[in-house]
C-alpha cells in the first residue's frame, strides 16, 4: 500500500498538473476530513463516463494514507452533478426491500442477511409496518410493486452479470457488462440494463426519495444511470 499510494501521488500530481508542494498540500487538507465528496458532471452518458467509472475511493483512500491515522474516519462519496432539480421536503413514509436471487444466487449470497439489516436500520425512522420484501421478482411483477405502493425508498438487493460468469452460470456480455439480475419469466436469470431498472424502479407516479443497490462486483455505471429523471 505504501508504493501504491507514492504512485498515485505521483501519477495524479502530473494529472492535476500542479507543484509538488501545492500538491501536497492538498492532499494534506484532504486527509484531515472525514467525508469527501467527489462531484462528476453529468450531460450524456458518453460524455465524461471515464470519471463516473474511476476508482475513486480507492484511490483517494490510497492517496491521503500517509497524512492520517490507520484507525481515522476516511469516507469518500460520489455526486452526480445532472440538472438541477428541487429537492423533495417529504418524509420517507415507506419502503420496499427487493430480494433478488433466482436460480443459484440465493443460496450462494447471504441476501436475507443483508435484507434484514436494512430493514432495521431504516424500520425505527418509518410508520410501523410500512416495510415491504419482494422476493425474486421479474420486470413485471418489481414494476407492478412499485406501482401498487409507490414506495419512498426502494433497496435493491442482488448481483450482476459478472457474479452469473464467477458461478459459471453463464458469460458476461464484454460490452454491456453492467445490469441488475432479476428472474427471467420465462427462464431463470434476466440481466436488466441500467436504464430498464431505472424506468422500473420510478414507474409510480409519485417517485421515490431514495433508490439503493448492492450487487456483487457492483456494475459500474448503473449506480450513476439508475437515478429517476
Amino acid at each position: 500500500r505504501d508504493s501504491l499510494s507514492n504512485e498515485i501521488a505521483v501519477w495524479m500530481s502530473d494529472v492535476c498538473e500542479l507543484e509538488p508542494s501545492s500538491f501536497e498540500t492538498r492532499v494534506k487538507w484532504m486527509a484531515r476530513s472525514e467525508v469527501v465528496a467527489v462531484s462528476v458532471p453529468f450531460v450524456r452518458e458518453s460524455v465524461g463516463w471515464a470519471a463516473r467509472l474511476f476508482p475513486w475511493e480507492t484511490a483517494l483512500g490510497l492517496l491521503t494514507r500517509p497524512f492520517r491515522e490507520e484507525t481515522a474516519p476516511f469516507t469518500v462519496f460520489r455526486h452526480l452533478s445532472a440538472k438541477k432539480t428541487r429537492l423533495s421536503d417529504k418524509r420517507p413514509g415507506s419502503l420496499l426491500i427487493v430480494r433478488s436471487g433466482p436460480g443459484e444466487i440465493g443460496s450462494r449470497y447471504e441476501l436475507d442477511r443483508e435484507c434484514q439489516m436494512v430493514a432495521d436500520a431504516l424500520r425505527p425512522a418509518l410508520p410501523s409496518g410500512s416495510d415491504t420484501v419482494l422476493r425474486e421478482p421479474d420486470r413485471l411483477a418489481l414494476q407492478s410493486r412499485i406501482r401498487t405502493l409507490a414506495p419512498a425508498i426502494v433497496h435493491l438487493s442482488g448481483v450482476d452479470p459478472y457474479a452469473l460468469e464467477t458461478l459459471g452460470i453463464l458469460k458476461a456480455d464484454p460490452e454491456n457488462p453492467d445490469g441488475f439480475v432479476l428472474r427471467k419469466a420465462d427462464g431463470v436469470y434476466d440481466i436488466v440494463d441500467p436504464g430498464d431498472l431505472a424506468a422500473i424502479v420510478t414507474a409510480a407516479s409519485d417517485k421515490p426519495l431514495l433508490v439503493a443497490l448492492t450487487s456483487c462486483f457492483s456494475a459500474s455505471r448503473i449506480a450513476a444511470l439508475d437515478a429517476p429523471p
